[in-house]
């Protein structure tokens, strides 16, 4: 996978998904408040943002639901194929996002218990577009992480098959540049609620954090939010062992012992720079 492909892919999104789009659609789907997405690259925080907010007695996590970019691909294969998209996307109506987001939230096994539930698959970054059209007040958590620990902790996961670009430093350090290039058009085009939480601040002031992440998420504090790491919810991604633990330091900066080798994945990413 090259940047070019990479890029390219995401410039269009940004080419078609702009404030104008949004502008005519503005009144569209569903006004709930329980959805809350947490986006970012792989291994940045996402399940222990989550564990926090799920900690509180009036929120829930639902995991990496596969939802999102399901609706997204069903789409596709009805009307052209993945080569049609996104310029078939005008083709989307109002009523087809609305039964979207019913379906999603019918989804929901708590629904009728949690004004707060949160669905963490990283990747819906990608789908902002259409999470705005769905539902325009849900709020949208950001998940920072330094880049380099980002990109060591992928480089070490086996995310072979569905990410390929994880198994090239060179393409990690690509891929990167181009996911925060289009996280950043977002933030500047949709209406969202966003909120950037970078994991070595929860790491180093996790009170603080958490009590900045409930107040955004219109909840009162609760002090049992702390031991988050004590609950008996099923963790299925490749933090399972990590959020079992207070938390600790000791993830940040790990890029430094490997310097030397991580050199392909530095030089990309000061692409950005």
């Amino acid at each position: 996978m090259t940047r070019s492909i990479i890029q390219s892919a995401f410039d269009r999104l940004k080419a078609a998904f702009t404030e104008e789009f949004f502008k005519a659609r503005k009144n569209w789907g569903n006004q709930s408040e329980v959805p809350v997405f947490v986006i970012g690259m792989p291994r940045s925080g996402a399940t222990l943002v989550e564990q926090i907010i799920s900690a509180h007695s009036n929120a829930d996590g639902a995991g990496e639901r596969s939802d999102i970019p399901a609706f997204i691909r069903n789409f596709n294969q009805a009307s052209g194929g993945e080569d049609s998209f996104p310029d078939n996307i005008q083709n989307l109506t109002e009523v087809q996002i609305g039964e979207w987001a019913e379906d999603y939230l019918d989804k929901f096994e708590n629904l009728d218990s949690a004004a707060r539930i949160v669905d963490k698959l990283p990747f819906n970054y990608a789908h902002l577009w259409l999470i705005q059209l769905m539902f325009p007040k849900a709020k949208v958590i950001h998940c920072k992480r330094d880049a380099r620990d980002i990109g060591l902790s992928c480089f070490q996961q086996n995310f072979v098959k569905p990410h390929p670009w994880s198994c090239d430093l060179g393409h990690i350090g690509q891929y990167y540049n181009a996911y925060a290039d289009l996280t950043a058009h977002w933030q500047n085009t949709l209406s969202l609620s966003f909120i950037d939480v970078c994991y070595e601040d929860v790491v180093v002031n996790s009170e603080a954090e958490s009590r900045r992440l409930i107040d955004f998420l219109g909840l009162d504090w609760e002090p049992s939010i702390l031991d988050f790491h004590t609950s008996a919810r099923s963790v299925k991604t490749a933090s399972k062992w990590q959020v079992r633990e207070p938390i600790y330091a000791g993830s940040i900066g790990r890029w430094k012992e490997f310097e030397d080798q991580l050199k392909p994945m530095i030089e990309a990413l000061k692409l950005a720079e």
